[in-house]
Order: structure tokens, then sequence, then C-alpha cells
């Protein structure tokens, strides 16, 4: 409001432009940027609802590499590694999974060897029961 009155446009137009940039651009640039790292901290992040409203989203959200066993509601199992080129939907869509690599795994559980010309896999969230997550 201080800088919009009647006189200071025109005798300090240096300063009417600079503060206008910062209000127009500067600042809508940097208060996302501080609102996350303020909901981050343990103080407040335990006293707010978290804006993301699904695990699902929470996780595949973070674009981190993991090893991931996918059980089906049938009993089976498909090993993979979700990397940079895999990609999970997000809310409010059907959660999807694509996965770049699949990998055969044995009854233990342990990752025994990529699937040959595998292109990937696509898995619909409703024929999913857990999925699990590895380093």
């Amino acid at each position: 409001m201080y800088i919009h009155n009647d006189s200071f446009p025109g005798n300090h137009p240096f300063w009417y432009y600079l503060f206008s940039i910062v209000i127009l651009f500067v600042v809508p640039i940097f208060l996302p940027i501080v609102y996350l790292k303020i909901t981050q901290l343990p103080f407040v992040s335990t006293r707010i609802i978290n804006p993301i409203p699904k695990p699902w989203d929470y996780v595949f959200g973070k674009r981190e590499s993991y090893w991931i066993i996918v059980h089906f509601k049938d009993g089976k199992k498909i090993g993979g590694r979700y990397d940079t080129n895999s990609f999970a939907s997000s809310y409010p869509a059907e959660e999807q999974i694509y996965i770049e690599e699949v990998w055969n795994i044995d009854k233990e559980g342990r990752f025994k060897d990529k699937v040959d010309r595998s292109k990937g896999v696509i898995i619909s969230k409703s024929d999913v029961s857990a999925i699990e997550f590895f380093e």
C-alpha cells in the first residue's frame, strides 16, 4: 500500500519498480519454498495436517529409487526396480505404477535376475495388496 500512494512512484521511480518486481516475481517464488521448509520442522509437522492426501502420493512423490516387491491379491509377487524412468500416478487419478525393470524373485523374496527383453510393467493398485520397498 505504501508504494502505491500518490507521491511515491513519482518521487522514487527506481524503488517503486524494484519493490513491484520483488512483490510480483520474487515473493511468489520463495514463499512456497519457505512454507515447505517450515512445515518440515518437527515442531510444526506434528501440529498440522499433511497436505498430501495419500501415502501412495507421499512415497512416490519423493522420486527416489527403490527395489520393490509388489504383492498381488491372488498371492503372486513381482520384483522390480522403481527408478528415474518409472512412474506412479497420483491423486485424484486412479493409482497405477510403471516399473521400468522387472526382476524374477525366489520364494524367499530375493531378487534373482532381470527379466530379459522386458520394457517394464504397469500395475493397477486395484490388483495390489501391498508393496515392499528396499534400498
